[in-house]
């Protein structure tokens, strides 16, 4: 099943409204038509020009709705505005230069159900995506932590799962306590059940497999591990483990023994973000990986923070994702 059918199964027949506030950037908007074209996605594109409704024309009922002209002058913003000084306890007008922002009008109209979830960050540092996001949207009922990942297609990879592989990003907490690993772990897991259907097998990687160095940072992994036990945790996981025997059988049965994860992960949690952020860019760089996302998780509604160097594939299949998340339930 490839990606758009993936979606298209988690999404149904109603198409979920995902809102871009870098409207005016142009692969957004070729992303946008891409987007209308396969009816999962309806896109709401931010200060887009007015060319874009001709383009969504052939594709959309009302492509014109696809478009706020200058989100600064919307009539929403009173609205928005009002709502936001409310929950932040500060006065109507600096709430008003606050939402008339695109991430913040944007992230607005996700919280007030005006769309079902926002993809930027194509313009935008990671910093202020984040904020925004923290601040309009706040942190998911019951969410223990928040933390992101992406999901990589990685051309001639051979998995039951095809050629897709989640990565945990943990770009919230560059530096992970076990408590926040363990959390990290069992949020990501969460979410590619919900979003992709599938039954994680969750790899907490380490420069060592089962106690052949004895360092600091192992030691976090394995207590990240104990923590899952402790907490019974019910989806497939191993650690503390390296990359080969979490990807590679052969390697895993010599390294591993028996384990439920060894050479099948789907998903790999990297222990910090230099390895994280290292390692996506090395498998990207060396075998023309896809990127998609990476998607926000632990807030009350899906988002995503996309690289500033995504290309058409990389924005169309990142808020194909961000759909199938809204729709599957999962605690975002």
């Amino acid at each position: 099943m490839d990606l758009m059918e993936r979606a298209r199964a988690q999404v149904g027949s109603v198409p979920r409204s995902i809102v871009f506030p870098e409207g005016g950037d142009a692969t957004v908007q070729d992303a946008a038509v891409a987007l209308a074209r396969t009816g999962v996605v309806r896109p709401v594109l931010l200060d887009a020009p007015v060319e874009l409704v001709a383009r969504l024309a052939p594709y959309l009922l009302d492509p014109e709705a696809c478009r706020v002209p200058d989100c600064s002058h919307d009539p929403r913003v009173r609205r928005y505005a009002e709502l936001y000084a409310a929950r932040h306890d500060i006065p109507l007008n600096a709430a008003e230069l606050i939402v008339r922002r695109p991430l913040y009008f944007a992230a607005m109209m996700v919280a007030e159900g005006d769309a079902h979830g926002m993809v930027a960050g194509i313009q935008s540092p990671t910093e202020d995506v984040i904020i925004a996001t923290h601040l309009v949207l706040g942190q998911a009922e019951g969410a223990a932590v928040t933390c992101s990942f992406y999901l990589l297609d990685i051309p001639g990879r051979d998995s039951e799962e095809g050629q897709l592989l989640a990565f945990t990003d943990p770009a919230m907490h560059p530096r992970p306590d076990s408590s926040e690993l363990a959390e990290i772990a069992t949020t990501v897991a969460a979410a590619v059940e919900g979003m992709l259907g599938w039954e994680p097998r969750v790899a907490l990687l380490s420069f060592s497999t089962r106690g052949s160095a004895d360092d600091a940072a192992v030691d976090l992994v394995r207590e990240a591990c104990d923590v899952l036990r402790s907490k019974g945790a019910t989806f497939a996981f191993d650690g503390e483990m390296q990359a080969d025997a979490a990807l590679n059988e052969r390697v895993a049965h010599r390294k591993l023994g028996d384990s439920p994860v060894g050479g099948r992960a789907n998903v790999l949690v990297c222990p910090n973000l230099d390895a994280a952020n290292i390692g996506a860019k090395l498998i990207q760089h060396f075998t023309g990986a896809t990127a998609y996302g990476p998607f926000i998780l632990g807030f009350a509604a899906p988002v995503s923070d996309l690289s500033r160097s995504a290309q058409l594939d990389d924005v169309v299949g990142t808020a194909l994702l961000v759909a199938a998340l809204h729709r599957s339930g999962a605690r975002p």
